[in-house]
């Protein structure tokens, strides 16, 4: 798996769950376009990536990992809370 955040402490203890669970991390990115540069170059089975980060989305880097074929996954999270009520 490739883990992809732009903060350094969430995605160290998303790779450790990961890790703990007992799946390989391949590899971590920084923002969305270094996740479209490692996914290429890694070819990871899965991408873990947040949505919000700069220079390019979540949303835009699974885009273009899923279309390039760079990856067999992409799990999108978030960690904003929004009330409803």
């Amino acid at each position: 798996m490739l883990v992809v955040d732009d903060q350094p402490a969430v995605r160290e203890v998303v790779a450790d769950t990961i890790q703990y669970a007992g799946h390989e991390i391949v590899g971590t990115a920084k923002d969305g376009m270094d996740a479209v540069t490692q996914a290429k170059e890694l070819r990871p089975d899965v991408v873990v990536m947040d949505i919000s980060m700069p220079r390019m989305n979540g949303v835009e880097a699974m885009k273009a990992i899923l279309a390039a074929g760079d990856a067999k996954r992409v799990l999108l999270m978030s960690g904003e809370y929004r009330s409803l009520g």
